[in-house]
């Protein structure tokens, strides 16, 4: 493709390449395409360190087909060290380190007897297995260019994609966090049970519920249902009580009066070391989560569901060390409770009978308090 700032050259990568999840800039010191999550009015609206977790390329994906025998894709690594996880369809083909302030270059090859090997269609549609799909991790991204080798590269075709989109507003732990892997966090994991794409818009340290924030998840299109996990860093900022509800109030009804016809489902706190305690942050995670759980009675919408923390985070097991965050077995195990409610609910997506009636791969061991 050439040099991103030659004449013509980022137009075409935008009209080459899909750049999921994300809002490619110009990027003002090097020759090529910078990848945010969220659209600059929005991140500048926001918190210190929403700004900073809106700047991260966590849950972007970069997109193509192409019938090249060998494509090279350059990224260029910002803020810290992260990684690259390469899918060919909806199947893992490997991770690329991705070095802080270094430019890496990652050679694509479709693996010998994919095609043959593999049906098109099998099971919950998902992605075809002519798309390409470099999920980012862990780091800001700049897109530096896509270069193939004997075919051009074109954007994936809308029957090359999963039939629907779910939207996901959260912490860290929507985000992904404490999952060896981004793409095996509990939303990603929903996801794929559900046979949808995620835009997942978690904020690691930084769910604070901004205005310009929920303006933001308000404006954007091409999602068919919703999933708000909220309050836990509002916790941990020391928002007050009254706060948290001002601004729960203010997401749930913006999206609502924009998306009236879409479902949009919605949490509080998951279970942690502070459940069960006398000390300050207990009690006060317990009211947090109680005037969350009130702006959604208040509320009164048929298209918007509640649903119990604890029903999707219920086994102590689940987390990790820090008993904060879940494990990467944790985090499957949520996707797949979440998959379960939501699938009741929207049984046109996969048929919520079938995840229903699947037992649950870790079901009855170590529960925690209240969550019976």
């Amino acid at each position: 493709m050439g040099s991103l700032k030659e004449r013509g050259m980022e137009e075409r990568a935008r009209a080459d390449v899909s750049f999921h999840n994300a809002y490619p800039e110009s990027c003002d010191y090097l020759d090529g395409l910078r990848l945010k999550r969220y659209p600059a009015e929005a991140i500048a609206g926001m918190e210190p360190g929403g700004k900073l977790a809106a700047g991260f390329a966590d849950g972007c994906e970069i997109r193509f087909a192409s019938l090249s025998e060998f494509v090279n894709v350059t990224l260029f690594a910002e803020f810290q060290d992260g990684s690259a996880l390469v899918y060919k369809g909806d199947h893992f083909c490997g991770r690329y380190e991705l070095p802080k302030d270094r430019y890496t270059s990652i050679r694509l090859q479709e693996p010998p007897g994919f095609a043959r090997t593999v049906p098109s269609c099998a099971g919950v549609r998902g992605f075809s297995r002519e798309v390409w799909r470099i999920h980012l991790q862990h780091c800001g991204v700049v897109f530096c260019g896509i270069e193939a080798s004997d075919h051009p590269v074109r954007v994936p075709r809308p029957d090359e994609l999963p039939e629907r989109t779910m939207l996901a507003y959260g912490s860290s732990i929507t985000q992904g966090s404490s999952s060896l892997i981004n793409t095996c966090g509990y939303v990603f994991t929903a996801g794929r049970l559900l046979g949808a794409d995620v835009l997942n818009k978690g904020m690691g340290g930084s769910c604070v519920m901004e205005r310009s924030a929920a303006d933001s998840l308000a404006r954007m299109d091409g999602w068919d249902f919703a999933w708000l996990e909220l309050g836990v860093n509002m916790v941990r900022e020391r928002f007050t009580v009254e706060q948290l509800r001002e601004r729960t109030t203010y997401l749930l009804h913006t999206l609502l009066a924009n998306h009236p016809e879409k479902m949009i489902f919605i949490t509080s706190i998951f279970p942690n070391f502070h459940f069960g305690g006398q000390d300050e942050r207990a009690v006060q995670t317990l009211r947090y989560m109680e005037a969350i759980k009130e702006v959604h009675r208040q509320a009164a919408h048929p298209r918007c569901v509640w649903i119990d923390s604890e029903q999707i985070m219920s086994d102590a097991s689940w987390l990790s060390a820090d008993l904060l965050h879940p494990s990467t077995e944790g985090h499957a195990a949520m996707g797949f409770r979440l998959a379960e409610k939501i699938g009741t609910c929207l049984p046109g997506i996969r048929g919520g009978e079938t995840i229903a009636n699947t037992r649950h791969p870790a079901d009855g061991v170590h529960r925690l308090p209240g969550s019976e």
